[in-house]
């Protein structure tokens, strides 16, 4: 079982804006067998395609629900067999990525993050089964001023 969490770098503390907010984003292998993730880890919005989307980031207001716009279109190569790794049991992968690319107003949000894309088809590394998807992460406080 593969689990991810996120935290912000140097805890909470309201920022002026996205740019200026900076997650730890860490997947840690919760099984007894090794699995294989997807260490590329680039981070889109819900509606990005899967072929951009290794980390789908949901930041939600919090009085209103409404999710935030991702606006970018990420200049992304194909996923290739170098672009995984395989975590052994207990093993643990950390991953720093900004949320620059995110339409945020002044205000508090939650964020939460999910891997859902699948591996490119026929990919296979040494018979070791990749992570099995979705995974969800712990649901974290942001806030803009």
């Amino acid at each position: 079982m593969l689990s991810i969490n996120i935290e912000q770098v140097g805890g909470f503390s309201p920022k002026q804006t996205s740019r200026d907010i900076n997650l730890h984003v860490s997947f840690t292998n919760a099984s007894t067998e090794p699995v294989v993730v997807n260490s590329r880890g680039i981070v889109a919005g819900q509606e990005s395609p899967d072929f951009i989307r290794d980390i789908t980031i949901r930041i939600a207001d919090e009085e209103s629900g409404k999710i935030a716009a991702f606006d970018c279109l990420p200049n992304v190569a194909p996923l290739r067999a170098e672009n995984f790794r395989v975590l052994g049991p207990g093993d643990s992968l950390r991953i720093d990525r900004n949320l620059g690319c995110f339409v945020l107003k002044k205000g508090r949000y939650f964020v939460t993050a999910t891997v859902d894309a699948p591996p490119p088809s026929g990919l296979s590394l040494r018979g070791i089964r990749f992570a099995e998807l979705p995974v969800v992460s712990n649901r974290l406080a942001v806030e803009i001023r």
